[in-house]
């Protein structure tokens, strides 16, 4: 068993850093959901990377950190927010 290089935590972090600003801006970009949609699904996004940044952290060998990469950025990335209120406006 190896101990976690800094390295490798730093590179994992940036890389969920890195998922977290594309799925910002993918939210940002959706018309269809409304500010209110945008801004949760931003913080559900943040709260992921936050999590699996945590995990990074806590992780003792460089394959638990690259578990927790890619976990974390696979978590990120699914967050899908759907138009529920633009959706509904428009049924009606």
């Amino acid at each position: 068993m190896c101990i976690a290089q800094p390295e490798a935590k730093n590179a994992a972090k940036k890389a969920v850093e890195d998922a977290l600003a594309e799925k910002i801006k993918a939210i940002e970009a959706n018309n269809d959901l409304t500010d209110e949609e945008k801004s949760a699904a931003k913080q559900e996004a943040q709260d992921k990377a936050t999590a699996a940044k945590e995990a990074i952290n806590n992780a003792r060998t460089n394959d638990a950190v690259t578990q927790a990469k890619t976990d974390g950025t696979t978590e990120v990335t699914n967050v899908d927010p759907q138009p529920e209120a633009k959706n509904a406006a428009k049924k009606q």
